[in-house]
């Protein structure tokens, strides 16, 4: 393991919400991080950067997986997607905090309704069909495009984006058996939701090249 960048005390940070993952539970579970597995917490701030390139920081996926299957089994943890990604959002303002670095704080408001759908400029399925699909998707699993809206907005995927990629891919070979799509077609309708979901939240949305 890379020790050059050494772990420092994590600061205790009041939460920006308790309703999914409390106060008590954060510092609980941080707490024992700390203690128990350095190594997971080690492995989070070699790879934090002042600015974070994207949204996948495979750390925060590997110490809440550390939480769930290990903390687990002596603390209260996160029951739900939404208090997993609090208590991953809230893991890294401590991390970088003691990092000094620059808090990253969430990005646009909460998912309320979707009113226009955005579509990726290379997704060639007939466009009133894709707005089709996506509105049958988001009405069909609202509580899941919640949870992946909340994990853009804080910038920790974790397994949410995979979870809602492959709710998409289940969802299309139940309700839409018979549409075949050309290759890389999937991609860019998962990409046509993300986009949807960011502009829904005021979330800026990238270069589409």
């Amino acid at each position: 393991m890379n020790t050059s960048i050494r772990l420092k005390p994590l600061p205790v940070l009041p939460v920006e919400r308790d309703e999914y993952c409390s106060q008590e539970m954060t510092d609980a579970i941080i707490t024992e991080l700390e203690n128990k597995h350095k190594d997971t917490l080690q492995n989070i701030i070699e790879n934090e950067f002042p600015v974070r390139a994207d949204f996948h920081g495979k750390g925060y996926e590997i110490a809440i997986g550390t939480v769930i299957h290990e903390i687990g089994r002596k603390l209260p943890v996160p029951e739900t997607d939404l208090g997993c990604i609090d208590l991953a959002y809230e893991l890294g303002r401590r991390i970088r905090k003691a990092m000094d670095l620059p808090d990253t704080p969430t990005e646009g408001w909460e998912l309320q309704q979707i009113h226009e759908y955005i579509l990726h400029n290379k997704l060639t399925l007939d466009h009133q069909t894709a707005k089709e699909i996506l509105q049958s998707y988001y009405e069909a699993k609202p509580d899941l495009w919640y949870a992946y809206a909340e994990a853009l907005r804080h910038d920790q995927m974790l397994n949410i984006g995979a979870k809602y990629r492959d709710g998409l891919t289940s969802f299309l070979s139940e309700k839409y058996p018979s549409l075949s799509l050309e290759k890389n077609q999937d991609f860019y309708l998962q990409l046509s939701a993300m986009l949807t979901v960011m502009n829904a939240c005021g979330i800026p949305l990238p270069e589409m090249g």
